[in-house]
């Protein structure tokens, strides 16, 4: 999702949820909650300043550096419509039950969800 939205194109300084959520037309409070995960999962830094990338995120998930893995992470989610859902709610705040055929998709979740990068929180 945040990949999708260019999320990391627009963090390589300190911004506000706020003014992120400005620049790319989502709701704020709901692009907190994103970022706050991002943070916790070791891609960016938060700090009273706002959020920015750390160097994973700026390595492998800006679309303009030689080193971008951005358009196969990409392809890869697209083969969820799962993050549709994640979509809606960061646009809209309409919250939609997680849907899914496998459990796949909910396990990919947890398990992406407990990785930490370099600088991650425990």
């Amino acid at each position: 999702m945040a990949l999708a939205l260019g999320v990391f194109d627009q963090l390589d300084e300190f911004r506000q949820a706020a003014e992120l959520g400005g620049a790319l037309d989502l709701r704020p409070a709901a692009l907190g909650e994103i970022l706050d995960n991002l943070v916790a999962m070791g891609l960016l830094e938060a700090a009273p300043e706002g959020y920015r990338n750390l160097e994973l995120a700026s390595r492998y998930l800006r679309s303009d550096s030689p080193q971008s893995l951005r358009a196969a992470v990409l392809h890869l989610s697209d083969q969820s419509d799962c993050w549709q859902d994640l979509a809606s709610y960061v646009f809209s705040g309409a919250v939609i039950p997680l849907r899914t055929k496998s459990g796949a998709f909910p396990r990919s979740l947890r398990i992406v969800g407990s990785f930490r990068g370099p600088g991650g929180r425990g």
